[in-house]
């Protein structure tokens, strides 16, 4: 949101379905994804259709969509950090939801809902590409990464946790069988996960790039 805009954006019935399973943006192009579906349950679904058609925004950009029938919508661009959502009715009522976007990764907002002007979604799942850049906390119980995103102007830093539910994987040149021991500052991950309370709870780390500590990206 720090930089001239030139956008395109994509519509698709598919992007629930997709969602953090796609490649994206993810792998440091700059090109961000905002994906998700409006709840069925939600305040603007109690007459059938009324999840088609809202208007989805990304508030100080030209980023804009429009639900599909299925409720689903798609943004892509040159956004990342800390971004307002605003999403507006057919009758005119705007629902607004902040959320922290990595640069070049994949945001999915399952089941948004609205109330009093605010929206949520049932969860937040991210997927994005990230530099550790701190010494990884690794204990018995919760372990903790610090990584920064790959905005190359502006980066963002993220918490993310990991424990014994968290898959690691690596690509070749990294650690086989890796684990919270085997990360170091500037190594890079692929980070897939939840984001919940200013962290990320990490399902899956893969290791994509290891390098010596201090020798830089």
């Amino acid at each position: 949101m720090r930089r001239a805009w030139t956008h395109f954006l994509v519509v698709t019935a598919a992007a629930l379905i997709a969602g953090c399973g796609t490649d994206g943006g993810v792998g440091g192009t700059g090109i961000s994804t905002l994906t998700g579906n409006v709840s069925a349950g939600s305040r603007v679904a109690r007459v059938a259709g009324e999840i088609e058609g809202i208007d989805v925004s990304i508030r100080g950009t030209d980023l804009k969509t429009t639900t599909d029938a299925h409720g689903n919508f798609e943004l892509e661009g040159s956004f990342d950090g800390a971004v307002t959502v605003d999403f507006r009715e057919r009758d005119g009522t705007l629902s607004m939801l902040l959320a922290r976007v990595p640069s070049g990764g994949i945001v999915s907002l399952r089941n948004v809902k609205f109330s009093q002007g605010q929206a949520w979604p049932e969860q937040i799942d991210v997927d994005f590409e990230a530099t550790v850049s701190g010494d990884p906390v690794c204990t018995d119980g919760s372990s903790s990464i610090s990584v920064r995103d790959r905005d190359p102007y502006t980066p963002n830093d993220f918490a993310v946790s990991v424990d014994g539910n968290t898959n690691f994987e690596s690509d070749d040149g990294c650690p086989e069988s890796p684990d919270c021991d085997d990360l170091a500052r500037n190594f890079t991950v692929r980070v897939r996960g939840v984001q919940a309370d200013d962290q990320i709870h990490a399902d899956s780390v893969r290791l994509i790039t290891c390098r010596t500590p201090g020798r830089g990206r």
